[in-house]
């Protein structure tokens, strides 16, 4: 009787049409076997899917899944010959990092490590570092010098007593998850009412470039303070997709100069980090407006020299030891250089020797995937100790800002 079942199976699956290529080495009727089992591959829309489809489909995957069918046929034992004999958990592994993406890998080790953000802390070890002033933020700006707020990420708040810049306002802080998934952003309007209630004036807003983390928050910013945007034609798309008028944008690549009030600022070129080699969420736009977290593609990287209240102040976003920085001989007070990768930290011994400042505030160093409020804790991957060093080679003066404790660079 088992032989007769045993041939029925055989004869059901030799009528089935092979769609797939067996192993090399594979018996017929275990090629036909393998075509039966084999689900058909459906098209990779997004990292997730691209493993999934990858994985169900590898033959790790069969091999495992088909004990039991080839247990109840003939030939059973010559098949499982040709099934890998890797353990099943490592085939997985395997499959994960042949197929996902850039931005998936970096979610998936940012997401492991920020077990250790506990462990990291926040600026309690490096006290003596941080600078703040003794008066009170909502005092009027100095008459002679820049007051500095960080907002966290790499935003920040420059006033004088008659202007006010802001650069990359990011508040609406995404999850780890919503990263991952490149899901849709939530915004937090609250925080940002907030933080409007008590700084309702803006005159400009530099971005570096169009990330969710760097030009997000711009748009509702931008229609509630009535502020002009100074950024890449990407960025300056991206928002004007969302209902900015062309009349509050203007649109810069590196090499221009232009003023707002009694500010001058040097648009200058960039690079954005790598992340296992390729920038994240990097070429030509996908979907206007934006609906996802993917859809704020990553422009022309900018870099900015700002000339106020008679200080001169560097900002990028992050780097790579082969970036040149033209100063026109002179050095800067205040460099705010990004260091949340390995490129931008290497590049800061570079960065150092060509800008000269006085000041160096290393930025984005901070876990933009917390809540603002939680307060700040170091990014899981950030080296703080080797940018320290960097920063000890150099004649720059290595400092630190918490969040929203505003220090007046004179």
């Amino acid at each position: 009787m088992r032989r007769n079942k045993a041939r029925s199976e055989q004869s059901e699956l030799r009528d089935i049409s092979l769609s797939v290529q067996a192993p090399e080495g594979a018996t017929e009727l275990s090629a036909r076997i393998w075509a039966f089992h084999a689900p058909p591959r459906a098209a990779s829309v997004t990292p997730i899917q691209g493993f999934r489809d990858s994985f169900f489909n590898s033959p790790e995957f069969r091999c495992a899944s088909l004990r039991a069918v080839l247990r109840r046929t003939s030939g059973a034992l010559r098949t499982l010959q040709i099934c890998s004999r890797q353990p099943f958990w490592a085939s997985a592994f395997e499959s994960l990092r042949r197929n996902i993406g850039v931005e998936l890998k970096a979610i998936i080790l940012f997401g492991f490590f920020a077990l250790t953000a506990p462990v990291l802390g926040g600026l309690e070890k490096y006290s003596s570092l941080v600078r703040a002033d003794s008066a009170p933020a909502t005092s009027a700006p100095p008459r002679r010098g820049v007051r500095i707020t960080y907002l966290g990420t790499n935003a920040y708040l420059f006033e004088t007593r008659d202007t006010t810049l802001l650069v990359d306002p990011y508040f609406s802080r995404q999850s780890l998850f919503r990263m991952a998934f490149r899901l849709r952003p939530v915004p937090r309007n609250d925080l940002i009412a907030r933080w409007l209630q008590g700084h309702p004036k803006a005159d400009a807003i530099l971005v570096t470039h169009g990330h969710v983390d760097h030009l997000y928050d711009a748009p509702q910013i931008l229609r509630q303070t009535g502020a002009r945007l100074i950024a890449s034609p990407t960025s300056v798309k991206l928002v004007e997709s969302l209902g900015v008028p062309a009349s509050q944008t203007r649109p810069v690549l590196p090499g221009r100069t232009l003023s707002v009030k009694n500010a001058i600022i040097r648009v200058l070129p960039a690079q954005h980090d790598r992340l296992f080699g390729a920038v994240p969420f990097d070429g030509p736009l996908q979907r206007l407006p934006p609906e996802k977290i993917s859809d704020w593609v990553t422009g022309v990287p900018l870099a900015f020299i700002i000339e106020m209240g008679g200080k001169r102040i560097f900002i990028n976003s992050g780097g790579r030891p082969n970036d040149v920085v033209s100063t026109n001989g002179r050095p800067v007070d205040l460099a705010i250089l990004g260091v949340a990768a390995r490129d931008s930290i290497q590049a800061v011994s570079p960065f150092l020797a060509q800008l000269r400042p006085r000041y160096f505030l290393p930025s984005h160093q901070d876990d933009f995937f917390r809540p603002l409020e939680r307060g700040f804790v170091f990014l899981p991957f950030t080296d703080f100790p080797a940018v320290r060093a960097a920063a000890s080679a150099s004649s720059s003066q290595l400092i630190l800002l918490d969040y929203f404790r505003p220090w007046t660079l004179r």
